[in-house]
This record gives C-alpha cells, structure tokens and sequence, in this order.
C-alpha cells in the first residue's frame, strides 16, 4: 500500500495531521508517523514491507535533525528524491543547500492544511 510518513516529535500536531491526510489522500493511500528521527532512519533504510513514497519531515527533531535524516536516508532510498516535505518554524531552507539540491518542498510552521495537502498531492503526482 502506497505510504506517506510523517516524521514529527509533536504529538498533537502528528494526530491532527495523521487523521486530517487520511481524509484527503487517494484511496489507498496510508498515512504512518514516526515521532522518533532515528527510528524514521531505520524504516527508511531497512524496512522493506512498507512502500514509503513521501516524507513528511519536521526540520528540528529530537535526537537527530530533519536535515541529518535526510542526508542519511537518501543514499538507501533516492527514489525519495524529490518526495521530501520540510517542516519547520524557523527560516532554514534558504541556508541549507541540501535542501535545495534535493528539490525538497518547504513548509514553513504555522501552515495552512490545505499548503500540506497541496504539497502532498505534488509529491505523489496528483497535482
């Protein structure tokens, strides 16, 4: 089953945004959270039975950044290219070039659902 994950330390906002793209994905599409970078990195690079095609990533996680997820995952996973949402509260993307060669999508916190959603559809292809 095709599989969104979300990569987020805030529980509220990880229920509120797992129940809200449920809602407004494709039909047959899941919707995954992981609280946890380090365990996010292990699903990414190990974990075969889960049909991962885009991440949802909060730039500043507990143990081991949004940036520093991404570095490490992509070798394993470069289908992901292209399929990263970054999330963040602060101004980063413009002095990280990572993100940038990366072609990942930016979502500056507070965001509007409908920007997440809209950016969710892209990745996926449908929008």
């Amino acid at each position: 089953m095709p599989t969104v994950l979300l990569v987020d330390d805030e529980p509220v906002l990880v229920r509120a945004l797992v129940q809200y793209l449920s809602g407004v994905l494709p039909a047959g599409w899941l919707v995954l959270a992981e609280p946890d970078g380090e365990a996010a990195l292990t699903m990414l690079q190990d974990d075969i039975t889960r049909d991962i095609r885009v991440c949802i990533i909060d730039f500043h996680l507990r143990g081991i950044s949004g940036a520093e997820l991404i570095r490490r995952a992509l070798p394993a996973r470069p289908d992901l290219r292209g399929k990263l949402i970054v999330c963040s509260g602060s101004s980063f993307l413009e002095s990280d070039p990572l993100f940038a060669e990366l072609g990942c999508e930016r979502l500056d916190k507070p965001f509007e659902l409908e920007q997440l959603r809209l950016a969710v559809l892209r990745a996926i292809g449908h929008g």
